[in-house]
């Protein structure tokens, strides 16, 4: 008899901070989640491995999972490396290639998200070198449905060009700003990417879209006040059908 498939829990995470922004988790409660994912027996992929298996007649293993940043800030490197080796976990990160080394001050900032740094280009070849995933978040982290067609793949392509130049080797993967997409972003992205990751709620499977692959939001508030409860609820199936809900609701999924 061959092995039970099951979903693979992605998660999101940006800033590893004391700030408590919406994108911010704190270190201690980011140790929190992994101490509690490896107590309950979760081994992570890189998006890249996690891609291959999705897109094979592969069984699915229980408990495989994907740790994703979004953007590129340093405390990914200071902060939540040392945490992740010292749980035996990898990551993919992705990164807005226009501000490395500098600010996240890029266009469409909200106010409520604290000034912080950006990995330089030396700290993302160590992240890199240790084993760290590493994927493309477009060069200035715009809505991409809201820019020309020529703006969108200049974002698009010049920011997996300047990875793949930098680290020497391709880049596969990408996550769309935001969450920010449509027809047409899909398909500017699915001409020289393996597969890309949405804001859509969710456990990618077999039948996912590889170029809008669902992710489970681990700074979400529901487990800052319940981080002993995190991933307690299995396959999250209440959870995500509230919160696809209410991003119907706001017309945030189409």
């Amino acid at each position: 008899m061959g092995k039970s498939s099951h979903p693979i829990v992605v998660l999101t995470y940006h800033s590893v901070d004391d700030s408590r922004s919406v994108i911010s988790v704190s270190p201690a409660m980011f140790e929190q989640q992994l101490r509690f994912l490896k107590g309950h027996g979760y081994e992570s992929l890189a998006l890249r491995d996690a891609l291959l298996v999705l897109k094979s007649s592969e069984d699915i293993l229980e408990k495989r999972l994907v740790i994703t940043f979004d953007d590129g800030y340093q405390n990914n490197l200071s902060h939540a490396l040392p945490l992740l080796k010292k749980y035996g976990f990898t990551a993919t990160i992705f990164i807005t290639t226009s501000r490395c080394g500098k600010m996240n001050d890029w266009p469409n900032q909200h106010s409520s998200i604290p000034s912080l740094t950006m990995l330089s280009w030396d700290e993302i070849l160590e992240l890199d070198h240790s084993g760290i995933d590493i994927g493309a978040h477009t060069q200035n982290h715009p809505h991409l449905t809201e820019v020309s067609q020529e703006v969108a793949e200049e974002e698009i392509y010049g920011s997996q060009k300047i990875l793949e130049d930098k680290l020497g080797r391709a880049i596969p993967h990408f996550a769309y700003p935001y969450g920010n997409f449509d027809d047409r972003i899909r398909a500017i992205v699915q001409k020289t990417f393996q597969g890309a990751i949405s804001t859509i709620p969710g456990r990618p499977s077999h039948t996912s879209d590889p170029f809008a692959l669902e992710r489970i939001n681990a700074a979400a508030k529901m487990f800052r006040v319940l981080p002993l409860n995190f991933l307690a609820m299995g396959d999250f199936g209440g959870y995500l059908s509230l919160k696809t809900s209410l991003m119907r609701l706001k017309n945030l999924v189409r």
